[in-house]
């Protein structure tokens, strides 16, 4: 169209197009930096439950080292009681042994005998 000065004037329409392509272009914009927000959500989510289970595996793997030195050391206490049990049956039998010779394992042989105990 022509216009007054010598200039073309943009339709309305043409008016109306721009403007709404320059809509289209902000929402556009908005979207994809609304879905760049929630994608970095969802990253640090899954980073997040990530090492959350890593921690939980950690303290698992820990939890049965624990019990699995726990077991070990039970297994060691009861032999050396064991070990002390056999030791000190081992000494009563050879005192009893010594006694029914008439020897006592400290005292030494029996010297004479009161009758008593």
């Amino acid at each position: 169209k022509a216009s007054l000065g010598g200039r073309n004037q943009p339709s309305v329409e043409e008016l109306v197009a721009e403007a709404k392509a320059k809509e289209a272009q902000r929402v556009t914009e908005r979207y994809e930096e609304e879905w760049g927000k929630r994608e970095a959500e969802v990253e640090r989510a899954v980073r997040k439950r990530l090492e959350s289970d890593l921690e939980l595996q950690r303290r698992q793997i820990a939890f049965e080292k624990w019990k699995e030195d726990l077991e070990r050391e039970k297994q060691r206490h009861q032999a050396e009681e064991s070990n002390a049990n056999e030791d000190r049956s081992s000494t009563v039998t050879t005192s009893s042994a010594a006694e029914a010779l008439g020897e006592h394992p400290i005292l030494g042989p029996v010297v004479c005998d009161m009758g008593h105990k």
